[in-house]
Parts: C-alpha cells; sequence; structure tokens
C-alpha cells in the first residue's frame, strides 16, 4: 500500500483503510528514523508522537511508533493531542522530532501525519524523500527493542498557554471543538484565562458526528454562530480535528475569516513591536 499522491507538500494525508494502513504507519515509522538520523548526523534518537482522536489514530500511531522502535529509535507517547501540543513536546522534551498522526480538517474517513526533524517541520523535497525511502525498502534493526514511554503533557501546555496570555476583561466565550481533539482542552484553557464558556461539541468523536471539523467551511460554522446570538456571547471560537486552526465569529454573529483574522492578529503585534514585518 504506496500510494505517492498521498505524500503532500506539507504532511502525508490520505484516505483510511485505502491509501494507508497499520502497515503504512509502521513502515513510515522506520523511514522517518532513517531520514532524521541521515538529517541530523547521528542515531539513538528520541521521538515524540501524538495523535488526535479519529478512529484509526490508536492503531495509526501505535504502528508507527512500533516502526520507530523496530529502527532503533527511542518513542515518547502523547496519547490524544492537539497538533501544537505535539509541536510543544519538542521544546519541551529532550527529542529529535515529533510526529502528529492527525486527518486534520479532513472528513472523518482520512488520517495522515504531520512530522518534525529537529524542530523544523517536513515539507516539500523533505516529504518526498521519505516517499523513497519507502520505495527502497526499510528492515528493523537487529536488537532493536523497547515500549513507548507514555508522558502526559496536556497540563504542562495549558499551562504555558495560559501564563503567556492576558484577557483584559471576562468574556463570554462560545467554544465549537468540533468533537476534536480540542474537545478536552479548548474548554479548560478559556475558563482559565476568566472567561465563561459555552461548550459545543467538546466530547472527542472521531467520527465527528455534529459537523466536519473544519472551521473553514461557512456551514460547519452554523451552530456557533446560533449559539453566540442565543448566548449573546462575546465570541466564537470553533477548532478543526487537530486544534491548529480556528474559525472565528463576532459578538453579532458574523465571521472573521483568515484575512480578517491577520488583521486583528497584527495589530496586537505591532502595537508591542512598532513597525514589525507582517
Amino acid at each position: 500500500m504506496l500510494n505517492p499522491s498521498i505524500f503532500r507538500e506539507y504532511d502525508i494525508r490520505g484516505i483510511a483503510g485505502k491509501d494507508l494502513d497499520a502497515g503504512f504507519a509502521r513502515e513510515l515509522g522506520r523511514a522517518y528514523v532513517e531520514y532524521a538520523e541521515k538529517r541530523l548526523g547521528k542515531t539513538g534518537l528520541t521521538i515524540s508522537v501524538g495523535r488526535d482522536c479519529r478512529v484509526t489514530g490508536e492503531e495509526y500511531s501505535g504502528a508507527m511508533m512500533e516502526g520507530m522502535i523496530s529502527a532503533g529509535a527511542k518513542v515518547i507517547s502523547l496519547g490524544m493531542v492537539t497538533t501544537p501540543m505535539t509541536y510543544f513536546s519538542l521544546y519541551n522534551y529532550e527529542v529529535d522530532g515529533a510526529v502528529m498522526v492527525t486527518g486534520s480538517h479532513n472528513p472523518a474517513n482520512y488520517n495522515g501525519f504531520k512530522m518534525c526533524v529537529g524542530k523544523a517541520t517536513l515539507h516539500g523535497h523533505d516529504i518526498q524523500e521519505l516517499l523513497k525511502i519507502m520505495q527502497k525498502g526499510t528492515a528493523p534493526k537487529a536488537g532493536a527493542s523497547g515500549k513507548p514511554e507514555a508522558r502526559d503533557i496536556f497540563q504542562k501546555y495549558i499551562d504555558f498557554v495560559v501564563g503567556n496570555v492576558k484577557v483584559g476583561k471576562k468574556l463570554k466565550v462560545v467554544v465549537d471543538a468540533g468533537n476534536g481533539a480540542g474537545s478536552t482542552y479548548a474548554p479548560e484553557v478559556y475558563k482559565k484565562l476568566g472567561c465563561e464558556v459555552i461548550e459545543l461539541f467538546c466530547t472527542p468523536d472521531g467520527t465527528f458526528p455534529n459537523h466536519p471539523a473544519d472551521p473553514t467551511v461557512e456551514s460547519n460554522l452554523q451552530d456557533i454562530i446560533k449559539a453566540v446570538k442565543e448566548h449573546k456571547a462575546d465570541c466564537g471560537i470553533a477548532f478543526d480535528g487537530d486544534a491548529d486552526r480556528i474559525g472565528v465569529v463576532n459578538e453579532k454573529g458574523e465571521i472573521l475569516w483568515g484575512d480578517e483574522l491577520m488583521i486583528v492578529l497584527s495589530r496586537a503585534v505591532l502595537k508591542d513591536h512598532p513597525g514589525a514585518t507582517i
């Protein structure tokens, strides 16, 4: 099972059971270690691995970790986390890279892999190199063995976010996690920031039963628009499946699209850093 078209510009992503399966994930784990060793110029790597809440996530992340261990790496298992939490592990654990098993904002029958070596995300040529290694074939290293070490990064990440964000006044916020990986994290963060939180679909469910976990599509924001108006909230924030992208609704129930959000965020940056390049 090796479909070159799923090796995309910024990740590997395809239909579970058709484009990728546990065997693919295991082979990719070995290929990733081989590539990372060559790029970093050393062996004995330690890699952190997280996953979102998709139905195939636990199986695929488990197989990938098996592949990494069979290639001679040590593995830290983060369990079900958001993609930002997996990236956060690069700066909080002594690791040589990280992989997030996620279908991102794609429909429930998709899954995939976002990867970092060192602290750099793999893209373009890097991902094509992984394809070449898998086409060549990999094999377990003699004597390689072990089990993943489970670590809980959840609270450390929340404490970091809360410690670096200040909310000027108490806000009423509608949070739509879309039944994704942000379901347990997002409400907790906003509550700790002093917000009153109205939760929508904040129970992890990899089938995404209420609406697709893609907040960049207007039809997926209708529930949060309705809730913002009903509760007279200050804003609504919706997350995708792995909580690395958001959709924002203002107090009138109007959607703020990406370019508008960039303006809002740029103003905040320029206030603290006048003349900064955006």
